[in-house]
Parts: C-alpha cells; sequence; structure tokens
C-alpha cells in the first residue's frame, strides 16, 4: 500500500469517528424534543426555515436533495404537526409553497437547544487539554468546510 493510500484510510478512519461521536450528539438531542421527526422530515423542515418567506416544494426537493414525492411526504407530517403552513392546501397541486409557523420556529430552536446543551455537557466531561484540543480543531476545520445554505 502506498503512502498516500495509508494517510487517506487513516483520514477517513478519523472522519468516521468525528463523525459517528456527533451523530450520536445530534440524535441523543432529538430523542427528548416532540414531535419526533425523522432526519428526512428535519432536512425539510430546516430548508423551510431557511427560506426568505413560503418556498415552493420543488425548491425544496432541490435545496434538500430529495425527490418532489419525499418532500410532499415529509411536507404532510410537517404541517399535521402545526410546523408550516401550505398554499394552496396540501391537496391542491404542485405549486405548493410552504412556510415556518411559530411552533415550527419554536420547535427547531428547542432541538438546537437540546442538542448544544448535550454537545455541552460531553465537552465538560473532557479533561481541559483535550477541550482546548478540540477547539483548536474546530477552528482549524471550519474554515475548511463548505457553506451551507
Amino acid at each position: 500500500m502506498s503512502r498516500a493510500n495509508s494517510e487517506d484510510d487513516v483520514s477517513m478512519r478519523d472522519a468516521h469517528r468525528c463523525f459517528t461521536g456527533l451523530a450520536r450528539l445530534w440524535r441523543s438531542g432529538m430523542r427528548r424534543v416532540r414531535p419526533q421527526l425523522s432526519g428526512q422530515h428535519l432536512d425539510v423542515l430546516a430548508a423551510i426555515a431557511a427560506a426568505e418567506g413560503p418556498v415552493e416544494v420543488e425548491e425544496l426537493a432541490r435545496r434538500t436533495h430529495l425527490t418532489a414525492q419525499a418532500v410532499l411526504r415529509a411536507s404532510s407530517r410537517l404541517y399535521a404537526a402545526g410546523l408550516i403552513v401550505c398554499k394552496p392546501p396540501l391537496t391542491e397541486g404542485s405549486h405548493l409553497r410552504c412556510q415556518l409557523t411559530g411552533d415550527g420556529r419554536r420547535y427547531l430552536d428547542r432541538l438546537a437547544d437540546e442538542q448544544l446543551h448535550h454537545l455541552a455537557v460531553a465537552v465538560r466531561r473532557l479533561p481541559p487539554a483535550a477541550r482546548k484540543a478540540l477547539g483548536e480543531f474546530i477552528s482549524e476545520l471550519a474554515p475548511l468546510l463548505p457553506r451551507t445554505p
């Protein structure tokens, strides 16, 4: 095995460990917020929240990398939970435009609070040197990551 391949393997293992740990923290925060939503539903809700007003299903599909049908299914669940409003009503055609409700905003805020709480608890359990190293790692990594809409 070449040195480059060996370094790539180590990088992938490290990235996988980071991802797995962060995913566990993410899920632990999600379990405490009701209603419980799937990752797909949360992706659609976050895309609606990021929009500057009502957003069409086709645009949501593009932003979330889901099919329009998957977005419609998620929108139905989010609408039933009172997290979004849609016009025209969900039963009328494909030019549906969805917007976050006040309850939807509060849901996302509660979810973020829970996730931050779980992360803060985990970080507090780290020894001081590990907390410092984590902060330095994130400071160096953040500029290398793509910006999300």
